[in-house]
């Protein structure tokens, strides 16, 4: 298998097949202006692929065509896109250079991802979505087999949940010296919170609490037959290249015990246990005891709950199932109305509150009885 990664100079080059530079002017993640990146390109034998990644209006687009046509693109064995723009511009105006596609959002079936390998006579790679499980990437391809592309996937890095090119953030905070803008949000839905998100100059980033991490399934990866893996975390460079090549357990277990980590999709397709959830008795056939729904909740003070059936009273057993499926289970100690006022009891068409339980949230069901 041949190991990708983003260049730095604070990691070490010599264990990588091919090394990705991504410059402020064209890589969304960039941190280095392609200027400071030459010393590197003059000296780097390994495989140099230059990222441009970012998304694109007209007026970026036209911004970046000119730092393409600027530099020596000579100094790279290809380019790396993700915008079909830029990959029918390098078809056309570089059609001599190898050209690989970030497909990691969009590309979920053979059909879509087999245009993309007859797009472009150059096309020599396709990184693939994350969101697809070893089952459906096994059937991918088999399909794809036909063609003479070789394919990627990130093995360890951040989990990119959200990019858009507008400026979210900067209307609230301001950037630090480097023009960046780093905080951390939540789900006002849900009790999920760590969400880390960035703005840059190519727009706003979010990013999973935790980091994916596949590198317990590199045999498997490898039989389906995506032969390139990209290691995209610094700070962790070490140990997942060392553990690549030497596959010894310590590596893996510093990676697993630095920080949490997720398997994505790869193992289970979790939309599957997702829409389980969704069809089970929990959420449609709102069962016996059922009380009602929570609109509300109020980390450290209340639960704000729709009395649509059965009522609530004090010193009753309630159970409640999040919208995840998990159950929590408490005895009402206080209930007021809206005006603040206590009740002993509720009744149909109120709006109840109760104290804040911990880990439920908005759209949370509520039910009388306490199942064993």
């Amino acid at each position: 298998m041949k190991i990708v990664a983003n260049y730095s100079p604070s990691i070490e080059l010599k264990h990588l097949d091919e090394i990705l530079f991504c410059p402020t002017q064209t890589s969304r993640h960039g941190v280095m202006p392609f200027e400071d990146m030459l010393p590197a390109l003059n000296s780097i034998k390994a495989k140099k692929v230059l990222v441009w990644d970012i998304l694109m209006v007209q007026k970026d687009f036209d911004t970046a065509k000119a730092f393409i046509e600027k530099i020596d693109i000579q100094l790279f064995d290809a380019i790396r896109v993700q915008d079909l723009g830029a990959l029918e511009y390098l078809k056309v105006h570089f059609p001599h250079i190898p050209v690989q596609f970030n497909a990691e959002t969009g590309y979920h079936n053979a059909k879509s991802l087999a245009a993309l390998c007859e797009s472009h006579d150059k096309l020599e790679k396709i990184i693939v979505s994350l969101e697809l499980s070893k089952t459906k990437l096994s059937e991918i391809m088999q399909v794809l087999d036909k063609y003479s592309v070789r394919f990627e996937i990130m093995v360890i890095g951040p989990l990119l949940l959200f990019y858009t090119p507008r400026s979210l953030l900067s209307p609230h905070f301001n950037k630090n010296a480097d023009g960046f803008i780093t905080v951390t949000g939540k789900s006002e839905e849900t009790p999920h919170k760590g969400f880390r998100i960035i703005e840059n100059q190519h727009g706003t980033f979010m990013f999973h609490p935790k980091d994916h991490l596949l590198l317990d399934y590199l045999d498997e990866i490898e039989k389906i037959g995506i032969k390139d893996i990209r290691v995209d975390s610094n700070d962790l460079y070490k140990n997942a290249v060392d553990y690549i090549n030497n596959r010894d357990p310590k590596d893996l277990e510093k990676i697993k015990t630095s920080r949490p980590h997720i398997k994505g999709y790869f193992n289970v397709n979790k939309s599957d246990a997702l829409f389980s959830k969704l069809k089970n008795k929990h959420f449609l056939k709102k069962e016996d005891g059922f009380v009602g729904e929570v609109l509300s909740s109020q980390k450290e003070s209340y639960l704000a709950i729709k009395i649509l059936k059965d009522g609530l009273k004090i010193g009753a057993p309630i159970r409640i199932v999040t919208p995840e499926g998990k159950e929590k289970r408490v005895t009402i100690k206080k209930l007021w109305n809206s005006r603040g006022d206590k009740l002993q009891s509720s009744t149909k068409g109120s709006l109840a509150f109760i104290d804040f339980v911990k880990g439920v949230s908005k759209r949370s069901f509520v039910y009388n009885n306490q199942r064993p």
